[in-house]
C-alpha cells in the first residue's frame, strides 16, 4: 500500500471500478440476450 494515498481516494477508485464493472456485465448480458434469446426462455 502506498501511504501517500488516503483511504477516500481508494474508496472512490473502488467505487468507479465497481460501477464500470456493473456496466460491463449489464452490457454483456444484454448482448447475450440479444444474440442467444433461447438461453433465457
Amino acid at each position: 500500500m502506498n501511504p501517500e494515498i488516503d483511504s477516500e481516494t481508494i474508496d472512490q477508485l473502488v467505487d468507479e471500478n465497481l460501477l464500470s464493472l456493473q456496466d460491463f456485465y449489464f452490457n454483456l448480458f444484454s448482448w447475450i440476450k440479444d444474440k442467444y434469446p433461447l438461453l433465457y426462455k
